[in-house]
């Protein structure tokens, strides 16, 4: 018994970390753990910037996708009875007598409307015989009765894109209230493609809706561009929560320059031009 004891207590000694040692563990998994959290937040922000890009380039396609199939139907007579017009921005229609600066102005296009961000776009057609579609979805008509459909889009005070369809015979609207249609947009801008005269059949120039308003060019519209300026964040988001690296960034959108931003919200400019082949010089 007196040997096992005398061997247990020369036994090997169990040794710990110095101080030195354990500083340098530490030093390590210090590196360690800051290395995998600067990439935990690269790739944070990657995937968030990849995520608002493709939500800009998504919703920029849509809008501008979805208004060029209403301006397509512009200025559409099926049996020919009705002028051809493919822009809405003048009471002088020989059918119709709305009123475009008085009760009916919201159904007509206008530039740089007070109370909605950018120009007000209205689009008329001549629904008879065939089934065809509003911009908010109802039926114009085929089985109901033959009218003259005027679709106005607009980009309300909350960056969502609006549109509503008004009945230019009745001088009413189809809808109780607008139809929201994609948010996310800071503003739209319209420019109008006109002839130098009303015998020629191209584009001369592109000018605002006032201009054609003033100058009485309604008969000599033959196009349409659309510009949109798309943000990544709807309007209370919190502006931390895409850096874009802040800075005062400027843009212009087709004939309008905007106020500047510095709020790190990723923004791009989608435009379209939009040929009306339903004008009476097709």
């Amino acid at each position: 018994m007196t040997g096992f004891m005398k061997r247990s207590s020369t036994g090997q000694r169990q040794r710990g970390l110095t101080l030195v040692e354990l500083m340098i563990a530490m030093t390590i998994g210090l590196v360690v753990i800051t290395a995998i959290g600067n990439l935990f937040i690269s790739t944070n922000k990657s995937v968030t910037l990849g995520d608002a890009l493709s939500r800009n380039q998504e919703t920029g396609r849509f809008t501008l996708e979805y208004i060029t199939n209403y301006a397509r139907l512009a200025g559409y007579s099926e049996d020919g009875t009705m002028p051809d017009i493919p822009l809405y921005v003048t009471s002088n229609h020989p059918s119709l007598s709305v009123d475009c600066t008085g009760a009916d102005a919201d159904a007509c296009a206008a530039d740089d409307v007070t109370g909605i961000r950018g120009d007000r776009l209205a689009l008329p057609y001549y629904a008879s015989s065939r089934t065809l579609a509003d911009c908010a979805g109802g039926q114009a008509g085929g089985t109901l009765a033959a009218r003259y459909v005027v679709n106005v889009f607009w980009v309300n005070t909350d960056g969502v894109l609006m549109c509503r369809a008004f009945d230019g015979q009745t001088k009413a609207w189809l809808t109780t209230a607008a139809s929201p249609i994609l948010t996310g947009i800071e503003t739209m801008e319209v420019l109008v493609g006109v002839s130098p005269d009303e015998e020629s059949f191209h584009v001369s120039s592109y000018v605002s809706i006032s201009d054609v308003i003033n100058g009485g060019l309604n008969n000599q519209v033959l196009a349409l561009r659309v510009s949109v300026l798309v943000t990544s964040q709807e309007q209370d988001t919190n502006a931390e929560a895409l850096d874009t690296n802040k800075q005062v960034r400027t843009y212009a959108v087709l004939d309008k320059r905007l106020p500047d931003f510095e709020d790190g919200f990723l923004r791009h400019i989608f435009t379209t031009t939009i040929d009306f082949t339903n004008s009476r010089y097709n």
